[in-house]
């Protein structure tokens, strides 16, 4: 805990954005609930401290890799060993936006996700594109960090060789935008 604290005093001390006196403020009421033995009132200040710097970062993907199929909940994915696919085989990926925010309506909070995809040959150039590839969106009764992205592209038709798959993720409630670049040979 005194690591966390210290962790977070630095990064506070380093210039932090407007928010930082809530997310101390936050930070703090949540250790002296925790020592007054008060464990669900101090989660819930922690979480309001992680949302708030949460909020300080833009939109971000802290991890997208392909995988063997769908993933089951956030973190339990099946790891593709390697980025060779078949003729046909369909393109899995697991990704974990970061970053983005949410609308409030009365007691709970919601995210909007849109996703575009395209995919690129071996010279960089595009070969394929979908603007409204997909669109995610989540209702918890807090502003909630544990979402991910199952996406899906069918390859038929496409010939053996060298390819990128991008993803264009934007979170509608902010208007941010991350890119997911996976290299990937067909064969």
């Amino acid at each position: 805990m005194m690591r966390i604290a210290l962790l977070l005093s630095l990064g506070l001390a380093l210039g932090a954005p407007v928010h930082s006196q809530s997310i101390e403020d936050n930070f703090r009421k949540a250790v002296a609930l925790s020592a007054q033995g008060r464990p669900s009132e101090s989660a819930a200040a922690m979480r309001d401290a992680a949302a708030d710097l949460w909020l300080q970062s833009p939109l971000s993907i802290a991890t997208a890799t392909f995988v063997n199929e769908r993933a089951s909940a956030f973190g339990v994915y099946d790891k593709k060993t390697d980025t060779v696919f078949e003729t046909g085989e369909s393109l899995r990926v697991y990704a974990e936006p970061i970053g983005y925010g949410w609308t409030a309506d009365d007691n709970s909070f919601r995210n909007d996700i849109k996703v575009s995809a395209r995919l690129l040959d071996a010279e960089s150039q595009p070969i394929w594109q979908k603007d409204d590839f997909g669109f995610f969106s989540f209702t918890s009764g807090h502003r909630f960090m544990e979402f991910y992205l199952s996406l899906r592209l069918d390859t038929g038709g496409l010939p053996a060789g060298i390819y990128t798959l991008e993803y264009l993720v934007k979170d509608e409630v902010r208007d941010n935008v991350a890119l997911i670049s996976l290299p990937f040979t067909m064969r």
